[in-house]
């Protein structure tokens, strides 16, 4: 006779250990029934040949994606969002708009004052022209 460990606990939390009587001492029972096996692997076969995964396989891309969403949800959004990148994705806002406009007021103002030193010279008698 040897102790078996069953899946039962007792009120301390320690498995509870039985001897089983002499006449069943070398016959070892399954506990797993075939026939649950067998439905179970039914059902697995079942499964694959309708979605074209199998169990193992769907999980792996189930989870490869909830990481990927994961990762543009809590990156990808706040970069976005942020108002440097919001800047960037407005070229037409009023106020570059306008700093775009006084640019070239700058320079046609430098433009002007150039020409106006340049016809000083020429009245001057300065620089000859043909």
């Amino acid at each position: 006779s040897f102790p078996v460990q069953v899946w039962e606990i007792d009120n301390y939390g320690s498995p509870l250990t039985f001897t089983p009587p002499s006449s069943l001492a070398g016959e070892v029972q399954s506990t797993e029934s075939e026939i649950f096996k067998d439905v179970d692997v039914r059902a697995a076969e079942e499964f694959e040949r309708q979605v074209g995964l199998s169990e193992g396989a769907l999980l792996a891309v189930s989870i490869a994606m909830a990481v990927v969403g994961l990762v543009c949800i809590c990156l990808g959004i706040p970069m976005l969002t942020s108002p440097r990148c919001l800047n960037w994705m407005r070229p037409n806002a009023p106020e570059r708009m306008d700093d775009k406009r006084a640019y070239k007021l700058d320079k046609l103002l430098e433009q002007k004052k150039h020409v106006f030193e340049l016809e000083k010279v020429v009245e001057a008698h300065a620089i000859t022209t043909d």
